[in-house]
């Protein structure tokens, strides 16, 4: 009992924490399941999935406590931390993904495979398999816009609704982003409006917090329209109304 106990005093921990979608972030998570085969007495490498707002949140702390200097990094491996001691922040210092493999890869016999991006069991395409899971086993519903400044597009924003918990009010924001309902045209109006948020515009920004926008019929934030009408009630107040 004292040998293995010294044997896992002995183990190195740690844990991967990134943008899933990453191929680095695949080729961590085969060192993960490698080590757990062969190497299990001298390392222990947890895979910690997250969605990129978090992971970005994680390494802003991580910066501001000079654990590392790089801010854009998008897979960043924690030293000392597994699942139990604490995923956030780490007990010791961080390291960057390709760090990471370059020192498995000397300390093991674990390989990263030069695989075509094209080739079905490339790393890009695993990874991109991997986010898709990761987001169905989150139970969640999804949809996108577009964002333009200008005439210039910027950007594609995903949006994460949680259907289950306000069910009514993320029914209307998917089918505003995709655009396949109308409504009956008021008097004076030739055109029967979609109910769309295309081409409307955010009528306010709090600068390092949110922009709000959603009006689709004058912009202003003072009108606007529901796939249920004119109203419909508030779901929930985890944002108070101001």
């Amino acid at each position: 009992m004292a040998i293995a106990g010294d044997s896992l005093n002995k183990r190195r921990n740690y844990t991967v924490c990134g943008l899933v979608s990453n191929p680095l972030f695949q080729k961590c998570a085969e060192v993960a399941q490698y080590v757990a085969e062969e190497y299990s007495d001298e390392f222990y490498v947890d895979i910690f999935r997250e969605m990129p707002c978090e992971f970005y949140s994680r390494r802003e702390q991580l910066l501001n406590s000079k654990k590392i200097e790089d801010g854009g990094m998008e897979v960043i491996v924690l030293v000392g931390a597994d699942g139990h001691t604490g995923p956030a922040n780490g007990e010791g210092e961080a390291m960057s993904g390709d760090d990471f493999l370059n020192m498995m890869q000397k300390a093991t016999c674990f390989r990263v495979l030069n695989i075509p991006p094209e080739r079905p069991d490339s790393y890009e395409n695993m990874a991109h398999l991997s986010w898709k899971n990761y987001l169905r086993e989150r139970g969640n519903t999804y949809c996108w816009m577009e964002i333009s400044i200008g005439e210039m597009v910027h950007g594609r924003v995903t949006f994460e609704l949680y259907s289950r918990v306000v069910p009514h009010t993320c029914s209307n924001f998917w089918h505003l982003c995709k655009g396949d309902l109308s409504r009956d045209a008021d008097e004076g109006e030739e055109q029967v409006p979609i109910l769309s948020y295309k081409n409307s515009t955010f009528f306010r920004t709090l600068h390092g917090a949110w922009v709000m926008g959603g009006d689709i019929s004058g912009g202003s934030g003072r009108g606007g329209y529901s796939i249920y009408g004119r109203y419909f009630p508030n779901e929930s107040y985890a944002i108070p109304p101001r």
